[in-house]
């Protein structure tokens, strides 16, 4: 019995070394056949083009397919602005799947070539490819959290009213927007939820004058820095 068992061993051992050793011998006599490597996404990508993730996979290719530093290559697609989050695997018998996340868009910060992320970064892509309509802010980096709070907080306001918020500039510590109607509100630096909220409880009330073709003029711009009511600037005829 013992001298079955001890033979039943030596014969599995046989052919661990011998299929251990085949695939050696493979993976060296395959290197060209496993050279090409297919890059795959999933979900929807805003800034980074399937371009961008081969030119960042490209200085990591090895000729074998089993070579491929699947870590190195995710480090490398973390550090361009927007990813969050990356993981690569490698898939038999030639593919590299990269499994890429998004940091989630804000608003556009300053043109619209610029975007605040949800992390308080700011990234110029190349490219822009957004499912959603994004505000524009203006102000300084430092204040950007507290210029997207408020502009939640006054675009909620201004949606109870069937109107958006398209524009939030925060500057000298006094508050401006831009209504989805063409209309600038100057808000000033205190009390703005309660200043817009009056405003457009009472916006129907406003006079429009007629203009010199008779037609109505346009509001263009409201100061509500006022302690009783506010003031109305109108578009000129050329601009209107």
């Amino acid at each position: 019995m013992r001298a079955k068992t001890l033979i039943k061993i030596i014969i599995i051992c046989i052919l661990i070394i011998g299929a251990a050793a085949t695939v050696k011998w493979y993976i060296a006599n395959n290197k060209n056949a496993l050279g090409n490597v297919e890059i795959k996404t999933e979900g929807q990508l805003q800034y980074i083009t399937q371009k961008d993730i081969i030119e960042l996979v490209k200085p990591y290719r090895k000729d074998s397919w089993f070579d491929i530093d699947v870590t190195a290559i995710q480090d490398a697609i973390k550090t361009y602005p927007g990813v969050s989050s990356v993981d690569v695997s490698k898939k038999w018998p030639d593919s590299l799947f990269i499994d890429i996340h998004e940091a989630k868009p804000l608003a556009y910060w300053q043109n619209k070539n610029t975007l605040l992320l949800n992390d308080q970064k700011i990234i110029h892509p190349k490219v822009i490819i957004l499912s959603k309509r994004l505000p524009m802010f203006y102000g300084t980096l430092s204040e950007a959290k507290e210029i997207n709070n408020t502009y939640i907080k006054l675009n909620s306001i201004a949606k109870s009213h069937q109107l958006e918020v398209l524009e939030v500039d925060y500057e000298g510590n006094i508050w401006k927007v831009l209504l989805s109607n063409g209309v600038k509100v100057v808000l000033g630096s205190d009390d703005i939820y309660k200043k817009l909220t009056e405003l457009l409880n009472n916006f129907a009330k406003i006079k429009l004058p007629k203009g010199k073709n008779k037609q109505t003029t346009q509001i263009d711009e409201i100061d509500m820095r006022y302690r009783s009511g506010f003031a109305v600037s109108f578009k000129s005829e050329k601009t209107a």
